[in-house]
């Protein structure tokens, strides 16, 4: 690794927020200490993983022990742990997988940069615990995250591409119907992928709200086969059925945000008109993001976003030919960072699941709860993507069925159901409310003003 101050600095400073520590905890890019209620300090050493290690590393769970030296007030760690943090956040350390032929959807199954700042945490906890005190910390409520991209709007190209797919599968007969659901529907003027009233009715069932993500796309269409489904993808937010959608969501306590442009992603000028446009047709302010295809050029697309006004971003996924998963290790929301090691002042809600990355809705129940365990377990946001074009019952009834699944099953656990503009609001709130914490004899006082505030006994 190089840049090793950079890569702590980045590392001490999230793992502080991400972490909700109180005031009388001090992150420093070596390690962390506490004067009150006694002296209790870890010190980090200078030994150094190469990429290769540390993947291997994330890869087993990030077993700490034969790394770890914990004395009455004192803990040694050979490795520097915020550093490690640092280079993973500062998104180096996907490039440097990517340049030596490593497989990250491989270790992203799980969420192994939670793994470790809870093991982290837990050694923080155990020097307090074992000294007579609890921990305390301003928590994040385990939370799902419902959000929809509405690429499109009506039905094209879908007929002839899924007749094509169904037909190399040997699947003649849905080949077939798909042909004929092309002209069925459009003799009797039937649109199966305005969906919303569909979508609106399944979460309504839940009691759940999400977000929707619009895109107005301006790439051109070429001869190259793969902009072809560009055309499709062609409606304007200033179109009188679209503004009503709109504002039919928003009345109703779902959230509107802006789904970038397949070119926005480096062009602060077409970002921020695609966002005004937007806010015209809504009435109101636009805070949040995803980028279209997760199109991203880390950091540089956070800082025209930021430029742009938005308050948060949720593009950071694995793309669908990758899988599903934590892309960079995380499920924590996250503030980003410039090459200098700079905060950027927006959100990142990590992706962890996209419709289009399972293989088929029989086989992806085990997929969903493993996934959904593990945020509960180690991380904060389970942040799913399901494209809205999903909620026909004709073409995707057993899709609908699962997305049911993940609303149940989140219920079950339970999960907070939030909006992202709504994890926006809480994380800012807890980064911007002081834990003040005074310990007297057999007993512990704290004030605060955020409301999840909990006490770590190991």
């Amino acid at each position: 690794m190089e840049g090793i101050s950079i890569y702590s600095r980045i590392g001490a400073k999230s793992f502080f927020k991400r972490n909700g520590f109180a005031e009388n905890i001090v992150v420093s890019h070596d390690g962390v200490a506490s004067n009150e209620p006694v002296k209790l300090r870890i010190s980090f050493f200078g030994k150094n993983f190469d990429v290769h290690q540390l993947y291997d590393f994330f890869q087993k769970g990030c077993e700490l022990s034969e790394f770890v030296e914990i004395d009455k007030t004192l803990a040694k760690i050979e490795y520097n742990l915020f550093e490690v943090i640092g280079y993973v956040l500062s998104g180096d350390f996907e490039k440097d997988c990517l340049k030596e032929g490593l497989d990250l959807a491989k270790i992203g199954k799980m969420p192994y940069l939670d793994v470790l700042e809870q093991k982290l945490v837990g050694i923080i906890a155990k020097l307090y615990n074992q000294n007579g005190f609890p921990l305390l910390r301003k928590r994040f409520p385990f939370s799902i995250c419902l959000t929809h991209d509405v690429d499109e709007v009506r039905k094209t190209y879908q007929y002839f591409t899924r007749a094509l797919r169904f037909a190399k599968s040997g699947e003649v007969s849905r080949s077939f119907k798909e042909l004929q659901n092309f002209f069925i529907d459009k003799i009797k003027r039937k649109n199966p992928f305005w969906t919303f009233e569909k979508l609106m009715e399944v979460e309504n069932s839940y009691k759940v709200r999400s977000t929707f993500f619009f895109l107005e796309e301006s790439a051109k269409v070429t001869a190259n086969p793969v902009s072809w489904k560009h055309y499709g993808r062609r409606y304007k937010f200033d179109d009188e059925k679209m503004t009503k959608i709109i504002k039919e969501l928003d009345k109703n306590g779902w959230e509107v945000a802006l789904h970038g442009s397949y070119n926005s992603f480096n062009d602060l000028n077409l970002l921020e008109m695609e966002k005004n446009k937007l806010e015209k047709a809504l009435g109101k302010r636009v805070l949040g993001i995803r980028q279209h295809n997760l199109n991203f050029s880390i950091p540089y697309t956070w800082k025209i976003q930021r430029k742009a006004g938005f308050l948060y971003d949720t593009s950071l996924g694995f793309k669908s030919s990758d899988g599903v998963g934590f892309r960079w290790g995380t499920s924590k929301p996250f503030k980003p960072f410039t090459e200098q090691g700079e905060e950027i002042d927006i959100l990142e809600i990590p992706l962890t699941l996209m419709d289009i990355s399972l293989k088929s809705p029989e086989e992806s129940r085990e997929v969903v709860e493993k996934l959904i365990n593990s945020v509960k377990d180690f991380g904060e946001v389970f942040c799913v993507l399901w494209h809205h074009a999903l909620f026909n019952p004709r073409d995707f009834g057993e899709w609908i069925e699962l997305y049911s699944y993940i609303l149940e099953l989140g219920k079950t656990k339970g999960a907070e159901f939030l909006t992202a503009s709504e994890i926006n609001d809480i994380w800012r709130r807890r980064e911007e409310s002081p834990l003040k914490v005074v310990y007297g004899k057999n007993k512990v006082a704290y004030s605060c003003d955020y409301p999840f505030v909990r006490m770590d006994v190991v």
